[in-house]
């Protein structure tokens, strides 16, 4: 999560970010940090962004443009994750909660082991926070989205 590639990787135009291996809520915020501009974040402003072709747009019309096309998701792979994800989804700025179910499996001492009555597919329930899906394709097209209804709003209010 302080990984200094996060910053030029978005500045070139990627449009999201899966953070691994996050346990914390603490761990969210430093995604966060890293990947949103303040005052939610503490990505650098720069002169130019690909989705302007690099044409100099004032940062108050750029930058909510720009947050509204970022994804930030957090993969949830071991029991501490588990433990803290109410915690981390409620970070704000995190879009996604992915679960690695390999890699959590593989954690409870169970790797392959996908029917086993305690992995945790209760998370799917229709109570829990949207972030918390199972299925990452269900979670990155729930929040693609609704990314793009806010950007399709902020462009019809421009």
């Amino acid at each position: 999560m302080r990984d200094p590639d996060i910053q030029a990787l978005l500045d070139n135009g990627v449009s999201g970010i899966v953070f691994p291996d996050v346990n914390t809520a603490a761990e969210a915020r430093l995604a966060v940090a890293a990947g949103r501009f303040g005052p939610l974040g503490r990505r650098s402003v720069t002169g130019g962004y690909p989705w302007f072709d690099y044409q100099g747009v004032p940062p108050a019309e750029a930058l909510p443009a720009i947050e509204a096309a970022t994804l930030l998701a957090c993969m949830i792979e071991t029991r501490e994750g588990v433990r803290n994800v109410e915690a981390i989804a409620a970070v704000p700025g995190i879009d996604v909660i992915h679960v690695g179910m390999n890699d959590l499996l593989t954690d409870m001492g169970k790797p392959g082991q996908y029917a086993d009555p305690d992995w945790p597919r209760r998370w799917t329930a229709s109570r829990r926070p949207a972030k918390l899906m199972a299925s990452s394709s269900a979670a990155v097209a729930t929040a693609t989205r609704r990314r793009r209804r806010r950007s399709s709003a902020a462009a019809r209010n421009s």
